[in-house]
């Protein structure tokens, strides 16, 4: 009986860390995934000499690259904030183009996240020059 007891307690005590583990996984995943589709755009739009977009569906929390087979969705607990750049698209997308001189639209991307371990802001900057991105964390 004292050793279901203290395996309960283990358990109790170990759950809420695996799940904040868990909630940090899909961050950083979302985070690369959106990072990823940024650069994929870019050597796409140079390899193939045409314009390649990168769609933001920032009502469903959603993203994708131009030709990609699905969208990318944030987890649950994910969604778009402010997004500057851009043009706007047929169903209130937001979508950043690259051109094949390795320039973009350019803007600036917000994502944030309410985890267990608390509220997580990342900034994600298109250099419209260079097709680059770089990101800023807040909280």
């Amino acid at each position: 009986m004292i050793v279901l007891v203290i395996i309960a307690v283990t358990v109790a005590v170990v759950l809420p860390s695996v799940r904040s583990g868990l909630q940090q996984r899909e961050v950083r995943r979302s985070v690369r995934q959106f990072i990823s589709a940024v650069r994929v755009s870019s050597a796409r739009s140079i390899a193939d000499r045409t314009r390649v977009g990168l769609t933001v569906w920032p009502d469903d929390a959603r993203f994708a690259v131009e030709g990609q087979q699905s969208p990318y969705e944030l987890p649950e607990f994910g969604v778009f904030d402010e997004i500057d750049g851009g043009r706007e698209g047929e169903d209130e997308e937001i979508i950043f183009d690259f051109y094949p001189t390795g320039s973009s639209s350019g803007g600036s991307v917000q994502m944030e996240f309410e985890t267990r371990g608390g509220f997580q802001s990342y900034t994600f900057t298109i250099n419209p020059l260079l097709s680059s991105v770089s990101i800023e964390s807040g909280s």
